[in-house]
């Protein structure tokens, strides 16, 4: 099960769909794809202050706008 938590300055993924094998999940594929959307947004706003993307456990924080 993914878990997404968000709050005013940061959003917290955890986990894994359970989809597929990992590295063949589609799911988390585009859970992935929306979170480095995200960061490639708030680099170009120059918000972004900390990121970590590991596989089943990742974070931005960012300035609150």
């Amino acid at each position: 099960m993914i878990n997404i938590s968000i709050t005013s300055n940061k959003v917290t993924i955890k986990g894994h769909s359970g989809y597929a094998d990992s590295g063949k999940d589609i799911v988390c594929s585009g859970i992935s794809t929306l979170f480095y959307a995200f960061y490639g947004y708030l680099t170009k706003r120059g918000v972004l202050k900390a990121w970590q993307a590991n596989p089943g456990d990742s974070f931005i924080t960012f300035n609150k706008e």
